[in-house]
């Protein structure tokens, strides 16, 4: 990854953090983004980055964490993910281009692991 994507992403972290008041929570561990990862997403969504997976591993990390632990992505079946998705993201107040981006995360995560 590039150094500017790098800290495009670590920017975006802090804002999220900064704009949702979030406090780190340490109970679970969010798979690492890798490569692999994007392999298994452009399976499904040819259009799928690296960057894309990460920015849906830190919203993941810093909105769902506001109102409950993270979720491991193998936690529920593949199919479950998108309904549970649709319903979080309403409370979480997502976007629909930020839900697209954690329920690519979560289910590529879910794929690799």
């Amino acid at each position: 990854m590039h150094l500017r994507h790098i800290a495009s992403v670590l920017l975006l972290a802090g804002a999220v953090m900064l704009a949702t008041g979030c406090q780190p929570r340490g109970n679970a561990h969010l798979p690492e983004t890798t490569p692999a990862m994007a392999k298994a997403a452009q399976a499904r969504w040819p259009d799928a980055t690296v960057d894309q997976l990460t920015r849906g591993r830190i919203l993941m990390g810093a909105r769902c964490s506001e109102c409950h632990g993270l979720a491991d992505p193998a936690s529920e079946p593949a199919n479950e993910w998108p309904e549970i998705m649709r319903r979080m993201a309403k409370k979480a107040k997502l976007d629909a281009a930020q839900r697209e981006d954690i329920l690519r995360y979560v289910l590529a995560a879910r794929d690799v692991h």
